[in-house]
Order: C-alpha cells, then structure tokens, then sequence
C-alpha cells in the first residue's frame, strides 16, 4: 500500500480543484470499502 502514496502526492502535487479532490478521495474510500468487504467474503467462504 505504502508505495502507492509517491503517486498520489506527486498526484496532488500538480494542483487539483476542490471537487476533483473529493472525487479523489470518495473513490479511495470506495476502493477501501471493496477490499474491506472482499476479505470479509473471502473469509467467510473459508
């Protein structure tokens, strides 16, 4: 995960209005939730 955080400062670096910013984050947070919710039903079929 650590190694992703270069793109997204050089990313956010070249200047971003606020709503692409939101956007930005709304679709990690969206991304988290999916992972989140993979290993969930990855466990439970176990």
């Amino acid at each position: 995960m650590l190694e992703d955080f270069s793109v997204v400062e050089e990313t956010l670096s070249k200047g971003f209005s606020e709503q692409e910013l939101e956007q930005f984050f709304d679709y990690i947070h969206r991304m988290q939730q999916n992972m989140k919710d993979g290993f969930c039903n990855i466990g439970l079929k176990k």
